[in-house]
């Protein structure tokens, strides 16, 4: 055969229950995912103590890097110390 699908087998009574039990348990673990969501939502808002932003993301450097002179000022900065070399404008 070249491999193809027998279509046929959808016909058959164990194809249908196979699928609405992959149908029920997709659905249910949407369920528990979204849970724990509002779960993991709700305590980080009772541990930051007010609502968090809907979107979290990293904010961009003041300067581009390549500006920077020294290696101290990068790290006051709270950028790592690995990488390309440091080159001065």
């Amino acid at each position: 055969m070249g491999g193809g699908v027998p279509w046929w087998m959808v016909e058959q009574p164990t194809f249908r229950v196979g699928v609405a039990l992959q149908l029920a348990f997709a659905l249910l673990a949407y369920v528990a995912a979204r849970l724990l969501l509002r779960v993991g939502r709700t305590i980080g808002k009772t541990l930051a103590g007010g609502s968090l932003p809907a979107l979290v993301g990293l904010s961009p450097p003041a300067r581009p890097a390549a500006t920077v002179s020294s290696r101290s000022s990068v790290l006051r900065r709270g950028w790592s110390v690995r990488g390309p070399p440091l080159t001065s404008a």
